[in-house]
């Protein structure tokens, strides 16, 4: 992995850059990095793009990046500065909030779930990753506790992405997964076979979404960050955002995020 020298500007959307997509956000930097230069900003003229998303989120001279808020609230609070979320259309929550779609194979009653069902013996839940919010976190909101502590370790099945775990729900190979519903959103557009062969089972509770951020050297520009990317998203094409489902950013602070730290209502 190699960055750029450490006094060029850096960028990264990573969290929902799927292929379909990726030309619309090439379409949406170069906007804001249009404004970001008219307010006095530096900006690279390219996102950067790596396998592993973290890969920017600490390096010194980022200007936006975007990271999910576990790791934002357990690791990097305070370390980089946070603007807020993206506001997603089409995705049925408030603004700058998401949620996550519980999916089950179609075999399974969607009527039927219930928090005893992730535990009973045989069941293979998809997880992107361990570290994260939507797709493993989250079901601690069915027993109120962090779901390492009771989901036996066989019936985790890594995937590596969100996209990976509708496919390995619908190709047979787990029998749930929780979508983040901005990633839902995108395989009901790109990933329809596999979609339709799932069925919706519930939905957890509406969480603030995931955190664009700057390196800490920028905090004093936060605000005109933040408005540098609200002009950049008005000015954006319509096919554009349709594609990204992005209709503008909604400014957080820190503490917004803490309530990922429980699993309680």
């Amino acid at each position: 992995m190699h960055h750029q020298s450490s006094d060029s500007p850096v960028a990264s959307l990573p969290m929902y850059d799927w292929p379909e997509v990726g030309g619309a956000l090439d379409a949406l930097w170069r906007g804001i990095a249009d404004e970001l230069r008219d307010a006095g900003i530096a900006a690279p003229d390219a996102l950067s793009r790596y396998d592993d998303d973290a890969s920017d989120w600490l390096h010194p001279d980022l200007v936006l990046g975007q990271t999910c808020g576990w790791p934002y609230i357990s690791r990097l609070k305070g370390r980089v500065t946070l603007l807020g979320p993206f506001i997603f259309d089409r995705i049925d929550c408030p603004p700058g909030a998401y949620d996550s779609v519980i999916i089950a194979a179609d075999h399974l009653r969607a009527a039927s779930f219930c928090a005893d069902e992730l535990v009973r013996p045989g069941v293979r839940i998809a997880v992107n990753g361990t570290d994260s919010q939507s797709g493993f976190r989250v079901w601690g909101e069915w027993f109120d506790a962090d779901p390492a502590t009771w989901l036996a370790p066989g019936s985790i099945v890594l995937t590596g992405s969100h996209r990976a775990s509708v496919r390995a729900v619908a190709g047979g190979k787990a029998d749930y997964a929780a979508i983040d519903a901005v990633a839902w959103r995108l395989a009901r557009d790109h990933e329809r076979e596999a979609a339709d062969k799932v069925v919706i089972a519930g939905r957890s509770r509406p969480r603030p979404g995931l955190p664009l951020i700057s390196s800490l050297r920028h905090a004093d520009r936060r605000p005109a960050i933040i408005d540098c990317v609200t002009r950049a998203i008005d000015k954006l094409a319509r096919e554009h955002r349709r594609a990204t489902l992005i209709t503008g950013i909604k400014p957080a602070e820190p503490g917004d995020y803490e309530v990922l730290k429980s699993f309680a209502a």
